[in-house]
């Protein structure tokens, strides 16, 4: 194993051993969803990141939730198929994502997705959001209220 790998890795298992540290995280990719979103809505401008964005957030939200659990999701991507904004400060999004669960990360499956973000009148925070993912009936929810 080279010293890179080690280094994450150690960094990795670091970051996911506490449920603050998870939180921390979560706060600070909701920040950057919230400050892409302001973007968004302000200049109608996305960045290379911004589908992007809504993925990390997902994938660190599963692992709050899921912590300390046999059957942590992981998200690998969110792509959109329609988005519109709500009152000048609510992103809407439907597409389709592509989930696995950690203990099996060379399967994956393509699902759709949802989403419902209200930033902040600053567009520092988001306010708050549900993501829904549906698979086969069920549906994987992930929100801040």
């Amino acid at each position: 194993m080279e010293r890179n790998e080690y280094q994450e890795e150690k960094h990795t298992k670091f970051i996911y051993s506490s449920k603050r540290r998870i939180q921390r995280r979560v706060l600070q990719l909701e920040k950057s969803t919230a400050e892409a979103i302001y973007s968004y809505i302000q200049l109608n401008h996305q960045d290379q990141w911004f589908e992007s964005n809504f993925a990390f957030l997902s994938c660190w939200k599963f692992s709050k939730i899921d912590f300390g659990k046999p059957y942590i999701f992981w998200c690998d991507a969110i792509y959109f198929e329609d988005s519109h904004i709500e009152n000048d400060r609510t992103f809407v999004f439907s597409g389709h994502a592509w989930i696995g669960l950690l203990s099996n990360v060379g399967s994956e499956w393509k699902v759709p997705v949802t989403g419902k973000f209200c930033i902040s009148s600053t567009g520092k925070i988001l306010k708050n959001y549900t993501l829904i993912f549906y698979n086969e009936g069920q549906e994987l929810i992930l929100s801040k209220q």
